[in-house]
């Protein structure tokens, strides 16, 4: 975790994905998988998170169980800003 105090780019993670998942379970195994090695063999502890995509709740569900075992994870939600979004991207 050494690297990843020095610089934290190297200790986050993003999810920002698509907004419909066709196969979840498929999805969500290899996703748990894949973050638990982020964590434990790379340092990463700062995982944010996009919205209005079931990619993105897939991902944060995920990282939500693995915080059981890893209390130190920080979750973040992240909220795009666009001056002409209009009311159903914001909602």
């Amino acid at each position: 975790m050494g690297d990843c105090m020095e610089n934290l780019k190297l200790c986050t993670c993003c999810f920002f994905g698509h907004r419909e998942v066709l196969e979840k379970n498929k999805l969500n195994s290899k996703l748990y998988g894949e973050i638990e090695k982020l964590i434990s063999d790379r340092g990463v502890y700062i995982f944010l998170f996009g919205s209005k995509s079931q990619f993105n709740d897939l991902c944060y569900e995920v990282v939500t169980k693995l915080k059981e075992k890893y209390t130190y994870i920080k979750r973040i939600y992240v909220r795009a800003e666009y001056l002409n979004a209009d009311s159903s991207y914001i909602n």
